[in-house]
Formats: C-alpha cells, structure tokens, sequence
C-alpha cells in the first residue's frame, strides 16, 4: 500500500511541474525537431528549435517570450508568435 501510494504522489507531483517545462503545443511542431524550452531565472522563456523552411532544408530558430503567444507556428523555418 506505501509503494502505491508513493507512486500516486511522485506522479501526481511530476504532472504539476509538467506544465511550466512543456514545450507548448501549436503547428510548428508538425514541421519542427529538437523542441527545447530554456527557462532561466531573470530571463524571458525562449523556445528553441530546428524548423524547416520551404526548401526542405532546417533551420534553428528561437522565439524568446512565447509564452504571451496564443499559438506558435513554423514560418519559412523561423518559430512566430501569433497573438
């Protein structure tokens, strides 16, 4: 009963924190890779990732204060904040 209990906290704990760490949901994530978000103390958020542009080839990119966006898309290998 403690094992399961134990378990039940840990997860009910890691889904608490989830949230501030995901990278958010959107379009771009259909046509992006090696998705990051780098949160730093006294920072803005900043979303990092390699996008692909019209000619197939991929580009990084990264949008710093995504989280005021409403939704976040791949334009021509550059990550935009839709508002």
């Amino acid at each position: 009963m403690k094992k399961i209990i134990l378990v039940s906290s840990l997860f009910a704990a890691q889904m608490l924190l989830l949230p501030a760490f995901a990278a958010p949901t959107g379009s771009y994530t259909q046509s992006c890779r090696n998705i990051k978000t780098n949160i730093r103390p006294g920072l803005e958020p900043t979303l990092e990732a390699e996008c692909l542009d019209k000619r197939g080839q991929w580009k990084y990119t990264r949008l710093v204060g995504y989280r005021s966006c409403n939704a976040i898309d791949n334009d021509n290998g550059r990550l935009v904040c839709r508002k």
